[in-house]
C-alpha cells in the first residue's frame, strides 16, 4: 500500500494466497520484482474474490530483472498470470512460467505498452497469452506463448499493434491472427488455418532445401501460429 516505488528481491520465495492475488501493488508506484540468480519462486493465487486480476498485480509500472525462475499459477476464475491497470509491463530477463485461467499477461485498463527485452517465457493461458489495451513489444528473448483454444483467443492481442524487433517466438491461439506491424525488424511468417491443427504433434518449418528452421511439439490444438 505504499506511495513509494518498491523492490521486491524473490529468493527461492514460494507465496499461496488462499483468498487473491499473491503479490498486488495497491498504489500507482512502481513495482520491481528482481528475481535472483539461481532461485526458483512461485506464486499462486486461489479463491473466489476478484479484488485484483491478476496472480501478479500492480496499479502501477512493473518491472521484471533478474536471471532467476518465477512459476505462476492463476488459479481464480478470469484470472491472469502478470497483470497493471493503466500502467506499463516491462520484462528484462529470468525465465518465467505463467499457466493462467485468464490471459498470460495482460496490460489492461486503458492500456499500456508490455515491453519484453529479453529472458525465457512460457504461458499457457485459457484467454490472450499476451494481451494489451495498447501495444506489445519484443526486443529480445526466447518466449512460447500458448493463447486459449476454446475461445476466440490469440498467443499475442494488442489494440495498437504488435511488434517483434528480436528474439524468437512462437504463439499459438484459436482466432484472431494479428499480423506484427511493419515496422517489426525480425522477420516474421504469421499463419492462419482452417482447421485446428492437432496436440502432441511435431510441426516444423523448413527451408526451401529442407533444412529445419524451427520445430514445436504441441501441447495445445491451434488455428493460428
Amino acid at each position: 500500500e505504499t506511495e513509494e516505488a518498491v523492490t521486491i528481491n524473490l529468493n527461492n520465495v514460494t507465496i499461496k494466497s488462499k483468498a487473491d492475488a499473491a503479490i498486488a501493488n495497491i498504489k500507482t508506484n512502481e513495482l520491481e520484482i528482481i528475481l535472483v540468480s539461481g532461485t526458483t519462486n512461485t506464486l499462486v493465487d486461489n479463491g473466489s474474490k476478484t479484488d485484483y486480476d491478476a496472480t501478479l498485480y500492480s496499479n502501477g509500472p512493473m518491472v521484471i530483472n533478474g536471471t532467476g525462475t518465477l512459476k505462476i499459477s492463476g488459479n481464480r476464475s478470469n484470472c491472469e498470470g502478470i497483470a497493471t491497470t493503466d500502467a506499463p509491463i516491462t520484462i528484462n530477463s529470468g525465465t518465467i512460467s505463467i499457466n493462467s485461467q485468464d490471459d498470460g499477461i495482460n496490460g489492461g485498463g486503458s492500456g499500456e505498452t508490455i515491453t519484453i527485452n529479453g529472458g525465457t517465457i512460457y504461458i499457457k493461458a485459457g484467454g490472450d497469452g499476451i494481451d494489451s489495451n495498447k501495444n506489445v513489444i519484443i526486443n529480445g528473448g526466447t518466449h512460447y506463448i500458448i493463447g486459449s483454444a476454446v475461445g476466440a483467443d490469440a498467443g499475442l492481442d494488442a489494440d495498437q499493434g504488435i511488434e517483434i524487433n528480436g528474439g524468437t517466438v512462437i504463439a499459438l491461439g484459436s482466432a484472431m491472427l494479428q499480423i506484427p506491424e511493419s515496422t517489426s525488424t525480425q522477420n516474421i511468417l504469421a499463419l492462419g488455418f482452417n482447421r485446428f491443427k492437432s496436440t502432441n504433434t511435431l510441426y516444423s518449418l523448413l527451408s526451401i532445401t529442407d533444412t529445419e528452421v524451427i520445430s514445436l511439439l504441441s501441447k495445445e490444438k491451434f488455428k493460428i501460429i
